[in-house]
C-alpha cells in the first residue's frame, strides 16, 4: 500500500493505453504534477520502443527481476529509443 500512495497522490488519475506487443502502458496524472508514463514488458525478452515526442524526459525508476537497467537513448527529433529488460518496468516522466 506504501508505494501504492507514493505513485497515486490524492486526486490523481489512472489509465490504461493500448498495449504495443507485450509493452503495456499506463499513465497517471495529478493535479499540478507533469504526467507519468508507466511501461510495463510483461514478455520474457527485451522489448524496445521509439518514443515520439519525448523532448523533456526524465526516468523515475525501473525495476527488472533479473537485476538488468532499462535505457532511453535520444534519437534526434523529439525521438528517443526506450529498451526494456524482460519483465521489466520503467516510470517515466514528461515535462509539460
Amino acid at each position: 500500500m506504501l508505494a501504492l500512495q507514493q505513485w497515486l497522490p490524492v486526486g490523481s488519475t489512472l489509465r490504461a493505453l493500448r498495449s504495443l506487443g507485450k509493452v503495456t502502458l499506463a499513465t497517471i496524472a495529478a493535479p499540478g504534477a507533469e504526467p507519468l508514463l508507466l511501461l510495463d514488458n510483461e514478455a520474457a525478452n527485451p522489448a524496445k520502443l521509439v518514443l515520439r515526442g519525448a523532448g523533456a524526459l526524465r526516468v523515475l525508476q525501473g525495476f527488472s527481476p533479473t537485476g538488468a537497467l532499462a535505457t532511453v537513448t535520444p534519437r534526434g527529433a523529439g525521438r528517443r529509443l526506450v529498451t526494456l529488460p524482460a519483465n521489466g518496468v520503467l516510470a517515466l516522466r514528461f515535462a509539460r
